[in-house]
Order: C-alpha cells, then structure tokens, then sequence
C-alpha cells in the first residue's frame, strides 16, 4: 500500500480514555464531562492543524497510529526513573485507561474533521510511553488503492 496523504500532530495534556455515558450521565458524571472536555481539546487541535494547513478531511482508506506519552510520576524513585531512561522504551506506563478507550477519544476527536468518518480506518497501531511531558503523538496516513 502507498501512502497518498498523512496528517501529523501532537495533542497537549494527559491523555483521557472515553467513557461510556447516558445522555443525561455526559452532564452529571466527572468521568464523563473529563472526557467531553478532552475531545474538544482534541477536536480544537484537530481543526486548527487543518486550517492552518489548508487541508481537507481525507476520504480514503486510513492508518492511524498514536503515541501517549505519560510524564514520568514526581513521586518515583531515582532507581525507578533510572530503570525506564535507561530501558530504551520497554519499560512503558501502566496509567488509567484501557489504550483502546485512549484511541477512541482521539479518533472521536478527529472524526469529520481529518477524516469523513472513522470506518475509514482500516489499521491501528497505539503505544504508551514515558516522555519528558504528557500528550499525544497522531498520524494518520490515507493508503491508496483501499477507498469504496
């Protein structure tokens, strides 16, 4: 498959994984209205990379990959901070939220706006990471010859 389009960005903050809601539990619950503000914050990111890109929502067939990367914790120890800078990535964060709740608030995020809509998506590949700060690593790539 070639690659024909990618769109690349990072999004601010610690990542939240959506939650599952009523219509009246969106208002009501932290959890919820938590992951409401963060797909805005998603969605906001989306469109201003777009914009100031001057770039159409793809429609082709898309691969999706995403990078959340987690600060390492204050409260960890020098033998702990030092056991993950020094294992090349294998040591990965165990934080809250299951990675496929983590991708969908940034697919959710990113639907009609970097791509007609997220069945479009016909491959995924998601990682947890330590880095130096929170936020989100996209990519999204249009593959040629995989659009109906």
């Amino acid at each position: 498959m070639e690659v024909i389009g990618i769109i690349e960005f990072e999004i601010d903050g610690k990542p939240v994984p959506a939650q599952r809601m009523t219509q009246r539990g969106k208002f009501v619950k932290k959890n919820a209205q938590r992951y409401m503000d963060y797909k805005s914050i998603v969605k906001w990111t989306a469109r201003s990379y777009m914009a100031r890109n001057r770039l159409e929502p793809l429609q082709e067939q898309l691969r999706v990959s995403v990078d959340f990367y987690y600060q390492i914790p204050k409260s960890y120890t020098k033998k702990q901070i030092k056991a993950i800078t020094d294992s090349d990535g294998r040591l990965r964060p165990r934080s809250k939220g299951d990675i496929d709740n983590l991708v969908k608030s940034i697919t959710d995020g990113c639907n009609k706006i970097c791509y007609g809509d997220d069945l479009q998506i016909s491959e995924i590949q998601a990682r947890k990471l330590y880095g130096e700060k929170d936020y989100v690593h996209l990519k999204i790539e249009s593959l040629e010859g995989e659009s109906e």
